[in-house]
Order: C-alpha cells, then structure tokens, then sequence
C-alpha cells in the first residue's frame, strides 16, 4: 500500500537517474572533435558512469537494462585493453541475465 507507493516512486527515480547516466556515459563514447585526444580515458569515464546506471537499474529491478550497461563497460575495457574487467564485466552481465530467465521462467509456470 502506502510502503509499496514509495518504493515504486524510488524505484523510478532511480532509473530515471540510471537513465541520465548511460547518456552521460554514452556521450563520452561518442566524444567529439578533441576525443581523439583522450584516448582510453574517455573509456575508462564511460566505465564508470555505466556500473553506476547499472547499479541504480539493478536497484530499481531492472535487469535488461543493468545488463546492458555491463555489456557496455565490456566494450569499454575492450577498447582500453583490459582483458580482467571485460571479462569480469561480461561475467556480471550473464549472472543478470540468469535472473532475467530464471522470473520469466517463474512467471511461464504461474499461467
């Protein structure tokens, strides 16, 4: 009820936080006329700006997304040649997506 009420408000505020951040971290991949200077740092930006969306969507239960920023933190470490964070990146992904199987399967049952 009320309790439930506030946790689907927060839930929201923090994808819609978890939302600004991937665009953030989105425009730094893009970069623009300067961003061939910045070389891996521009990458190492975006890393962190997407675990934080991804923590904030996984806060707010939003698997797909969370994923999906780990995925990009992947392609990131891919880019700044750091095989261990790609690897752990891609790693974190799949347990997410473990999750995303393991309710649709729960909700397949309950039909």
């Amino acid at each position: 009820s009320f309790g439930s009420l506030e946790e689907g408000r927060w839930g929201i505020a923090m994808a819609n936080g978890a939302r600004s951040l991937v665009r953030q971290a989105d425009a730094k991949l893009k970069g623009g006329f300067l961003s061939c200077f910045a070389g891996s740092r521009r990458f190492e930006e975006a890393i962190e700006l997407y675990q934080q969306a991804a923590n904030q969507f996984k806060l707010s239960k939003e698997w797909q997304e969370a994923a999906n920023c780990y995925t990009q933190c992947a392609y990131c470490a891919q880019k700044t040649g750091d095989a261990a964070a790609e690897a752990d990146s891609l790693q974190e992904a799949g347990n997410i997506l473990k999750k995303i199987s393991s309710s649709q399967v729960g909700i397949g049952l309950l039909r």
